[in-house]
C-alpha cells in the first residue's frame, strides 16, 4: 500500500493515511481527497482514515476541513480517541463536529444511514 490509498468500500470511498500529514505530504492528501471526491460524485461519500496516521499537523486540518465543506453530508474523518491526530482535532474544537468519528466502522454506519 502507497502511503495514501483510495479505497471503494460499499458507497464510500475511503481515503487511507499510513504516512505522516505535514506541509511535505498535505499535496498528496489533497490528490487523494480529491480522487476519492471524483468517484463519490454520484452520490458517494468520502472517508479520510487517520487510523494509522501518526502525526498532522494545520495544512491537514484545513485540507480536512475544505473538503467537509464541499461535501457536508457526505464527508466523515476517522481520528482515533487516543493519538497525536485526536489532540489536535480536541485542540481546535474541530473533534466535536458531527463528521468527527473514532473508528471505520463508525464512519462506515454513517455511510450507509
Amino acid at each position: 500500500m502507497s502511503a495514501f490509498e483510495v479505497r471503494a468500500t460499499g458507497d464510500a470511498f475511503v481515503v487511507e493515511i499510513d504516512d505522516e500529514l505535514d506541509a511535505m505530504t498535505v499535496g498528496l492528501l489533497e490528490g487523494a481527497i480529491a480522487d476519492a471526491e471524483r468517484r463519490a460524485a454520484a452520490g458517494g461519500r468520502v472517508v479520510v482514515s487517520l487510523e494509522r496516521c501518526g502525526y498532522c499537523d494545520s495544512s491537514s486540518i484545513s485540507v480536512i476541513l475544505r473538503a467537509w465543506r464541499r461535501l457536508p453530508e457526505r464527508f466523515f474523518v476517522v481520528v482515533p480517541p487516543l493519538g497525536q491526530c485526536r489532540r489536535i482535532f480536541e485542540i481546535t474544537s474541530i473533534a466535536q463536529q458531527s463528521f468527527v468519528v473514532d473508528d471505520m466502522a463508525e464512519a462506515l454506519s454513517q455511510v450507509s444511514a
